[in-house]
């Protein structure tokens, strides 16, 4: 083994000189020889890209490249020596035109151009691309809206309708086969009142993961959402009575009990309510009755609970009492001092009718009602209404005789 290691030593490190110089014209000798004899020479490029042409026309008809296989190829190429050792990737041009009238899948051959023509091409990896169509069709998808958040105590979610129950996709047929619908989401936090909202909405599939919108054109971003809170609200009860009580009787008081219901029911039309309405038949009454409470509610409101509203009404009977009066004792009101006011030939008495309820014609005291006359402002002789104070408003009056005949004339000049 020392003796080998000796050997190859001295082989090496021994005129080394000589050696070199031997080496070196043995590679200027094969160049020599490469550049005159020129030989053939076979030369691969790996994974070299394919450009693809076309895909404007495919979408003109509808069509979508959804995937294509084979557009990286490996070149080989054969020529010269020198021509082939000087060739670089970008002297060769690879490309396909793509073409299709529907969708699926076709093979599509791939075209080579060198930019020296004394270099071939000796072999590709692969002659073709396979290419998968997709169509961009229309679809109708359906239309899903769901709520997050809770509504403040005493409210609740009547309904959540869209407007739109489909709405149109545009896509391709495989993208738009994964979507399951169309998802919106409106926060109900602190709603108390029914509204229609706006709401965006975005493909889901059936997992209910998001699906690729940059691919789908939907016709509408967005939907139109009834969004119905329920809710309650206490109104009062506003009495109609209809028709009129027997003669001589007078309609009193009417009450309810209770004077408010609760009702139950969307919060938007609940909101326009500010009263709730029965309807009550006098029939010729001639005495209190008592009736229960009927309600025509608006469609979708009802009433909270059953218990009856009884409607309480009071028929009173009226008496008519006279009083006398002296005619004399009629009050003249708003006299001219420069005129003279006479009263003409009348009764020395007159009679005033009262006609009330008995309680209130019974309060009634004759000393308490004062007569008088509004005084005309010009001379002449008239016949003017005769009035009284000291009755109740609800009272009817008649005169056995109504007016007074008044002469009115000038003041004498002194």
């Amino acid at each position: 083994m020392k003796q080998l290691k000796t050997l190859l030593r001295n082989m090496f490190l021994r005129n080394t000189i000589p050696k070199i110089i031997c080496l070196i014209l043995a590679l200027l000798s094969w160049f020599f020889v490469m550049e005159n004899q020129n030989p053939r020479k076979t030369r691969t490029f790996d994974n070299l890209p394919v450009t693809i042409f076309g895909r404007e026309i495919a979408e003109s008809r509808g069509l979508i490249v959804e995937s294509i296989s084979g557009d990286f190829v490996d070149v080989t190429i054969d020529g010269n020596w020198t021509s082939v050792m000087n060739f670089t990737e970008q002297d060769i041009f690879l490309s396909a035109n793509i073409d299709a009238t529907g969708k699926g899948q076709v093979t599509v051959p791939i075209n080579v151009r060198l930019a020296n023509a004394t270099v071939t091409v000796k072999e590709l990896s692969q002659n073709y691309l396979k290419v998968q169509f997709d169509a961009v069709e229309t679809q109708m998808k359906e239309v899903e809206v769901t709520t997050t958040g809770d509504l403040p105590d005493g409210y609740e979610l009547g309904s959540l309708q869209p407007r739109q129950e489909t709405i149109a996709v545009e896509g391709p047929s495989n993208l738009l086969k994964t979507i399951a619908v169309l998802s919106g989401t409106v926060d109900i936090s602190s709603r108390t009142l029914s509204e229609v909202e706006f709401v965006d909405i975005a493909p889901l599939d059936s997992q209910g993961n998001p699906v690729d919108n940059e691919m789908i054109v939907l016709a509408s971003p967005f939907v139109e959402v009834d969004l119905s809170i329920m809710g309650t609200k206490e109104v009062p009860v506003h009495i109609l009575p209809s028709g009129h009580v027997a003669e001589n009787y007078r309609l009193g008081s009417i009450t309810s009990v209770p004077e408010t219901i609760r009702l139950y029911g969307d919060t938007k039309k609940l909101s326009s309510i500010r009263e709730i309405s029965t309807p009550v038949q006098l029939d010729e009454r001639s005495a209190p009755f008592t009736t229960n409470a009927t309600f025509e509610l608006p469609e979708g409101i009802r009433r909270v609970g059953q218990d009856p509203v009884i409607i309480q009404v009071d028929v009173q009977q009226l008496i008519t009492q006279q009083f006398s009066f002296k005619t004399a004792d009629i009050e003249i009101r708003g006299k001219d001092d420069a005129l003279d006011y006479q009263l003409g030939t009348q009764e020395p008495l007159n009679l005033v009718m009262v006609t009330d309820t008995r309680a209130i014609v019974n309060t009634i005291k004759a000393e308490n009602l004062k007569f008088y006359i509004d005084a005309e402002k010009t001379a002449g002789n008239y016949l003017l209404d005769i009035k009284v104070d000291g009755l109740p408003e609800t009272s009817s009056i008649s005169f056995r005789v109504p007016q007074l005949d008044v002469i009115i004339k000038e003041k004498a000049t002194p």
